[in-house]
Order: structure tokens, then sequence, then C-alpha cells
């Protein structure tokens, strides 16, 4: 192996190491479990990371936890730009496990939508 070749190599080398090493960094995968009510959802500490489902369109966004607890009042999609109003369950039912019951303000619908949160 000549010296040109052998240069080429190492430095090609180099280059994929480094690319493997920016691959690691970050702060990793994220856990999100289902939120089952409104109470649990304004239990939540200022900071962590709340995944909400549009009950319309089914995209989902991923917000933090604000000290004023605005998480859980109400969510505004950014895809469709419909506006829900969480509220208690007030059936006696148990709730659904991850659901939590939610209005849509335009229209007065009450639909379920899917709130999750992140844990450690």
């Amino acid at each position: 192996m000549n010296m040109k070749s052998l240069k080429l190599t190492l430095l090609l080398g180099a280059a994929v190491a480094a690319m493997n090493l920016a691959a690691f960094a970050g702060p990793g995968p994220q856990v999100f479990r289902p939120i089952s009510s409104k109470q649990a959802l304004s239990a939540l500490k200022p900071g962590t990371p709340v995944a909400h489902e549009c009950p319309h369109c089914g995209t989902i966004s991923v917000s933090k936890v604000g000290d004023d607890k605005s998480h859980a009042e109400s969510h505004t999609c950014p895809e469709c730009k419909m506006k829900v109003t969480y509220k208690e369950s007030g059936s006696g039912k148990t709730p659904k496990v991850g659901v939590i019951a939610c209005v849509d303000e335009k229209t007065g619908k009450e639909m379920s939508a899917r709130v999750c949160a992140a844990h450690k």
C-alpha cells in the first residue's frame, strides 16, 4: 500500500468515526406514558414534556409544562388549529386508560383526547 492511499484511508476512517460519535449526542429516547385524568395532567411538574394528540386530525405535538399549568386547560392543534378544552369526566364510570375528556370550543362536541407525559 502506498503512502497516498494510506493517508486517504486514514482520513476516511477518521471522518466515519467522527460521524458515529455525533450520532450518540443528545438526550436519548424518551418514554411517554398516557395520562388518564385532568387531575393527573394538572399535577405534572414544570418542564415535563407533554405530547398532545389532536382528536380531529391526529397530529401529535410536544410541549413542555409551564408554571401557569395552561397545558392542563386546553390545547390548540398546530396543524388544523382546532382548540380543545380538557375537562373532568363526570360520567361516574372509570375513565379509559390514556384518554382525557375534551370539548371542541367551536362546535361544543365532546370527544376524548390522548395526552401523554414523558417519564424518566
